[in-house]
């Protein structure tokens, strides 16, 4: 306890070096914050990706230009490739009459809920049955129950056709939701079977049979890569009728978070690195000062029976000191910042406790490393030259 009185004692009687090296370290600590949120928010983000695109799935998206893919061509993919799960998705978006809210109802199948990770909390699922006989059946988001206060084996209108709810399903994609709408699960939905002709469009029905989306579950032990070639390769023939369209994957999805994730390291970690080694060389120079203007009080110290294990204690825990008030600092500083600006914030940030205990492990580094050489210098002081000299 006495050494740890000497080291606060020793820090506050030079409050202008102290600040100083202080001030320097806890920037760079508060950039060190901000980037480990940001990391950590970016992983965090990836890992929701991949669980809300599901395990070993795909997309198959009709471009702009394309003319979209029929059922004829969905059932040839079926057959060639039975050990595979396709659903196929048509995305509608019904306006009420009177220019009131508009509802968002997917035309899809069977298979959607096994190849999606969506959950059935009620009910039950679509079957072939509702599909061959284009059953007015439906299955409702919590969302949309919750928010139009629906139930199981309600009626629900999707102007001008009534449909009666079947099911009621958990679907989520929040973290899809920003870089690819068309394949998230988020808001109030419905969900029809795809042979439920789409009174509410003006389309022929040939055109409304045409599928935009559809989902590949592949085999756990087949690549992505190998059964997307497999897929595409049997679309080649199909290509002059479908029209351009693209393959989307969960890692292609995550491959931009990974790009932002190393221009963030190179940029913030710059900043961090470059802050740190300033404040620490701040801290290293203030500290070989103080060790020559303490030469007598050293010598005094171990005149009285200090070891040099004692001085070397006394300076490094002083460094130790200054680079944990530091990091709570800027930590701090930091976490401040993030819980204020985070609904402004364009990038995803994590608040956990590894924003802390990262920085100030860090600093315990920081502080050890710069002040290993004035601790070193103060403990190789000569006493008698040291008292000689007072």
């Amino acid at each position: 306890m006495r050494i740890l009185r000497d080291v606060f004692e020793s820090t506050i009687s030079r409050p202008g070096r102290t600040l100083l090296a202080l001030l320097a370290i806890a920037i760079g600590m508060l950039s060190l914050t901000v980037l480990i949120s940001t990391l950590y928010g970016l992983t965090e983000r990836a890992e929701m990706i991949a669980a809300e695109m599901g395990a070993d799935v795909f997309a198959i998206v009709a471009d702009s230009g394309s003319r979209g893919i029929q059922q004829e061509h969905l059932a040839r993919l079926r057959a060639n490739l039975p050990d595979h799960v396709f659903s196929s998705v048509k995305p509608y978006t019904v306006r009420e009459p009177g220019g009131g809210e508009s509802t968002r109802v997917l035309a899809g199948d069977p298979q959607l809920l096994s190849v999606r990770p969506w959950g059935l909390l009620q009910g039950r699922m679509l079957d072939l049955a509702d599909l061959d006989h284009r059953q007015a059946f439906c299955l409702v988001t919590e969302a949309y129950s919750r928010k139009h206060d629906v139930h199981l084996h309600d009626f629900i209108q999707i102007h001008p056709a009534w449909l009666q709810v079947v099911g009621i399903v958990k679907a989520t994609g929040s973290a899809l939701q920003e870089l690819r709408p068309d394949l998230a699960g988020t808001g109030p939905m419905v969900i029809i079977p795809h042979t439920l002709a789409p009174v509410w469009s003006s389309a022929r029905y040939a055109e409304a049979d045409k599928v935009e989306l559809v989902y590949v579950r592949h085999p756990a032990g087949l690549s992505a890569e190998a059964s997307m070639k497999v897929v595409e390769r049997l679309l080649v023939p199909e290509q002059a009728t479908i029209g351009p369209v693209r393959v989307v994957t969960a890692d292609l999805l995550i491959s931009g978070i990974a790009q932002l994730q190393r221009l963030i390291t190179l940029t913030t970690g710059s900043i961090a690195g470059l802050c740190l080694l300033l404040g620490g060389t701040t801290l290293m120079s203030l500290m070989i000062a103080n060790v020559r203007e303490r030469v007598n009080e050293v010598g005094l110290r171990m005149a009285l029976g200090a070891s040099r294990g004692d001085i070397y204690a006394l300076f490094m825990l002083e460094a130790l000191w200054v680079t944990l008030v530091a990091a709570l600092a800027g930590s701090s500083g930091a976490y401040g910042l993030l819980v204020l600006l985070r609904e402004q914030l364009t990038f995803p940030t994590y608040i956990g406790a590894e924003i802390f205990w990262v920085p100030l492990g860090v600093s315990l580094g920081v502080g050890l490393f710069f002040s290993w050489l004035p601790a070193r210098q103060a403990a190789r002081i000569v006493p008698a030259e040291a008292l000689r000299n007072d």
